[in-house]
């Protein structure tokens, strides 16, 4: 499955052959599901957002509604050092440690 940003670096040849593609994927899962050979049913969900993301793009370049492509996004894991700070400033900003008690419970 490809993501938006690589849809958008393909060139319209490239979405039209893959649309085509996608076609023939999704009748053969169908054709699978009702014959009951199809392992996964999701996989024609997955098919079908597939599909129409790239006859989306299709549409997109008729009508001239060009999308900038977004730069590749920095990893998101970070290290148990870094995240560190970020709780300490969580908790300073009242975080989790400075919720008021229920009612009821006050001593």
């Amino acid at each position: 499955m490809a993501t938006g940003n690589e849809l958008r670096q393909m060139t319209g040849e490239e979405l039209t052959r893959m649309s085509g593609e996608l076609r023939n994927t999704l009748v053969n899962l169908r054709l699978k599901h009702r014959t009951g050979h199809l392992e996964n049913s999701a996989e024609i969900s997955k098919s079908r957002r597939e599909l129409a993301r790239v006859m989306t793009l299709i549409r997109e370049t008729e009508l001239g509604i060009g999308r900038e492509v977004k730069a590749a996004a920095a990893p998101a894991a970070q290290s148990s050092e870094e995240k560190a700070p970020a709780k300490a400033a969580k908790k300073a900003k009242g975080g989790t440690a400075a919720r008021k008690p229920k009612k009821g419970t006050e001593k």
